[in-house]
């Protein structure tokens, strides 16, 4: 064995002369290690598990450097895994799903409602979801449609006779209260022309309704009282008039109504059944909303774990 071809390593004795003894052949066939070779690479990887595991008490690894290097490792190793957990979310969020057989053409046609309901944007969705619902002319918030709501928009005929007898019963309702509101006049005007004829005295009276001398206030309050009196009249005769038309008006209507309410069923349905798939919409876009915040909250916390790996490379 030549002494260039001895391969230096740890002393494991001394020779004669204080010269190191080689433990090793020289030739690789015996058995000497050359560079490169898997027995000196899992050598090495041993020494190095065998240092880290324990640290040699002087001149060895620092203990605090390994345990930083074991927790960058395994923050890069949970990053890694969070970011593989995050792409497969995203490639079967994105993968393409076979439709279900429609087993019938009821549900086809629920099946091609839905899909134009996608296609439509916020507002006309919105508008959607309120097609089963109507507002009335006085009223704040929307109702429930009904059958009689429903046959409006499949017949101008029964709308025609609904708005009549709408326009007579509320014309009843006006005469009323008008009636009442003249009645109160009529009353207060009678009360203060009395009070003031007991406070004029006996000549002033006698002036007064000779025309000789003519109280004011007098004079006030009887024009108060006759016009009163005299709209009170005409909202009675008004009253009576509609009062009157409205059996036949009501009559009409019914009429009209049993006329087409297969149709207005048919429609009350049809919107019902739009609107509630429109809510279905509704919430899958909301959910899918929902789940891309979640995605883009993912996505930027993995961005700063990457970018903690990074400092911790450095």
């Amino acid at each position: 064995m030549g002494f260039k071809d001895c391969h230096f390593g740890p002393r494991r004795g001394f020779g004669l002369h204080g010269l190191d003894v080689c433990t090793r052949n020289s030739h690789p066939a015996q058995g000497r290690p050359v560079q490169g070779h898997p027995t000196q690479d899992q050598s090495a990887q041993g020494r190095l598990a065998e240092e880290r595991d324990h640290p040699a008490a002087e001149g060895g690894p620092d203990p605090s450097g390994m345990r930083a290097d074991r927790a960058a490792d395994s923050l890069r190793a949970k990053v890694e895994l969070a970011r593989a957990r995050a792409q497969e979310a995203a490639e079967s969020a994105h993968a393409p799903t076979q439709p279900a057989a429609l087993e019938t053409p009821e549900e086809a046609r629920r099946e091609a409602l839905r899909r134009d309901l996608r296609k439509l944007d916020g507002l006309s969705l919105s508008r959607a979801m309120e097609a089963d619902r109507t507002r009335d002319r006085d009223a704040v918030a929307p109702r429930d449609m009904t059958v009689a709501d429903a046959a409006r928009l499949v017949s101008p005929a029964y709308a025609a006779a609904a708005d009549r007898l709408e326009e007579i019963r509320k014309g009843i309702a006006y005469s009323e209260s008008a009636i009442e509101t003249y009645g109160r006049q009529r009353d207060y005007a009678t009360d203060q022309g009395d009070a003031r004829w007991k406070a004029m005295g006996t000549l002033a009276q006698y002036g007064h309704r000779t025309g000789v001398r003519v109280d004011d206030a007098m004079s006030r309050h009887e024009r108060d009282e006759q016009s009163a009196a005299h709209r009170l009249a005409l909202e009675e005769q008004k009253r009576d008039e509609r009062v009157k038309a409205l059996p036949a008006a009501e009559r009409e209507e019914a009429e009209a109504l049993e006329t087409v309410r297969p149709q207005a069923e048919a429609k009350l349905a049809q919107l019902q059944e739009r609107a509630a798939l429109a809510r279905e919409v509704q919430q899958e876009k909301m959910q899918a909303q929902r789940e891309k915040a979640q995605e883009q909250a993912r996505g930027r916390t993995l961005s700063r774990g990457k970018d903690l790996d990074r400092g911790m490379e450095r």
